[in-house]
């Protein structure tokens, strides 16, 4: 027999006074209580709190509790103002330490090849993370008349700038966290280019920077090993050990570095997200719905040109360990990032047909409603498409399946993505080339599946925040559908 408290005590919110039987089993005191209601929390009232709060306003006056909603939206433009500023300082500096050596033209082009997107190379990753900073430290000091003025048609515009940025600025951060360590490949392998002048300077011996410090991976083309290139050049033997230590010092401070960056970035996107939170209070939810509907296109504009952006770097950046020239059996991958950029360039084409076309008779509406199904099939074979990246992407990244690489794969794909000059016996680059031996010995088989998964790992992200948009865009549909469903045009 079950013996409950009365009804008027529940109803109270009291508690039982007696325990609770089932089945002849006393249940605990903290399962016979009502758990309490958890409200949804205010984001006006954290945002308050957090420009109270922030030590960077300590020595200026203090907000009040009261403050309006404009009083706090200035605020948080500052506050991620000045995180903007030390976001894009941070990548001004590794831009700068980067280019202070000087090499040949064809050391230059290689430079340049390292700069170009590739989803694995992080220090990249620094740079247009540093680049994001910039803008929105410009764009934060532009908006702050905006906000104190309500300038509603400003706010718009300051409301769409953060739908374009934030994204942007998550898949960045997310990127610097270095699950699968091919921040030791690159330092590995871009040892001795012009870029890393600077950091052999600082981690090396003193006086090792441009001679014992730069020895070859393997001892290079011409010599056997490490050892036979110290005892040809410095009648030493002490090159390799000298080059390994400095690499571990460096690798542990790079580190130090990308996590900092990343949980910078990470309050950055928080605060960003507050900020956005605010503005549309205060622009009031009708006119940002109004804004979203007649806007479809450039809504839309983003994911479309974020799909071409990741399918052309993992199909022909020059570093990409999936691309098709690499033989890799994920090249597809790609391809997918390209159809499901078609896919929503075709939405935001009907998207903007949607918006201009307006219904005058029973004709008109039905070839709205005919736009508006395409509209739905269309986000549907998106999210399909994305699906099937994201899952695929995950999968080979997390090293859920065994991604095999015979020594002639390894070799392939080693040339190809090499842009540091680092790999020996690769035709048609090598003058000496010889077929019997392997290609690129210099790297192995865990630096290639590093660089691979980092870059399988950057395209689950990027799907992810893709397959938000869609959603968005499919639930916008469908409430589309059921609108112009009730289109009253008998009047007509």
């Amino acid at each position: 027999r079950l013996a409950s408290p009365s009804a008027a005590s529940m109803a109270a919110g009291a508690s039982p006074s007696h325990p609770v039987r089932l089945c002849g089993i006393t249940l605990p005191l903290f399962l016979t209580t009502c758990p309490p209601h958890i409200k949804k929390p205010s984001w006006n009232r954290v945002s308050s709190y957090v420009v109270r709060h922030a030590p960077c306003f300590w020595c200026g006056t203090r907000l009040e509790t009261s403050a309006t909603d404009r009083e706090v939206l200035g605020r948080l433009n500052i506050l991620c103002a000045v995180f903007a500023a030390v976001q894009g300082g941070s990548g001004l500096f590794l831009f700068v330490v980067q280019n202070l050596g000087g090499g040949s033209p064809e050391e230059d082009q290689l430079e340049r090849q390292s700069l170009t997107p590739n989803l694995w190379s992080l220090n990249g990753m620094v740079f247009f993370l540093g680049l994001v900073g910039i803008i929105l430290f410009v764009t934060m000091i532009l908006t702050l008349r905006v906000v104190r003025e309500v300038n509603l048609v400003g706010a718009v515009r300051y409301m769409w700038a953060l739908y374009w940025i934030l994204p942007i600025e998550i898949l960045l951060v997310i990127s610097l966290f270095d699950y699968h360590k091919v921040t030791d490949v690159w330092i590995r392998h871009w040892w001795l280019t012009p870029s890393f002048d600077w950091f052999r300077s600082l981690y090396c011996l003193e006086g090792t920077a441009d001679t014992k410090c730069m020895v070859p991976t393997k001892g290079g083309a011409e010599y056997e090993d490490e050892d036979a290139w110290c005892t040809d050049l410095y009648n030493a033997t002490d090159c390799l050990q000298i080059k390994t230590d400095a690499q571990m010092e460096m690798s542990t401070v790079s580190y130090i570095f990308l996590t900092a960056n990343a949980v910078w970035g990470l309050v950055l996107v928080v605060l960003l997200w507050l900020a956005l939170t605010m503005l549309e209070g205060i622009i009031t939810p009708p006119i940002v719905q109004s804004s979203k509907q007649a806007n479809i296109p450039a809504w839309l504009t983003l994911p479309f040109l974020g799909c071409l952006a990741g399918g052309a770097t993992l199909l022909f950046a020059p570093s990409s360990a999936v691309g098709n020239e690499t033989g890799s059996e994920v090249f597809w991958i790609g391809v997918a990032y390209m159809a499901s950029g078609g896919c929503f360039l075709v939405a935001a084409q009907l998207g903007w047909f949607i918006s201009a076309y307006s219904v005058l008779n029973s004709r008109d509406k039905q070839r709205k409603q005919i736009a508006v199904s395409l509209f739905i099939a269309t986000m549907l074979l998106t999210i399909f498409i994305l699906v099937v990246i994201f899952a695929a992407s995950l999968v080979f990244s997390v090293d859920l399946v065994d991604y095999g690489i015979s020594k002639e794969e390894r070799g392939r794909i080693a040339c190809y993505i090499d842009t540091a000059n680092s790999c020996t016996n690769c035709y048609p680059r090598d003058d000496f080339w010889d077929p019997e031996e392997p290609r690129c010995p210099e790297w192995t088989n865990d630096d290639i599946l590093k660089v691979l998964q980092t870059q399988l790992k950057q395209s689950a992200t990027l799907a992810a925040i893709f397959l938000i948009y869609a959603f968005s865009a499919l639930r916008f549909g469908f409430v589309l559908r059921s609108h112009v469903s009730r289109y009253q045009i008998e009047y007509v």
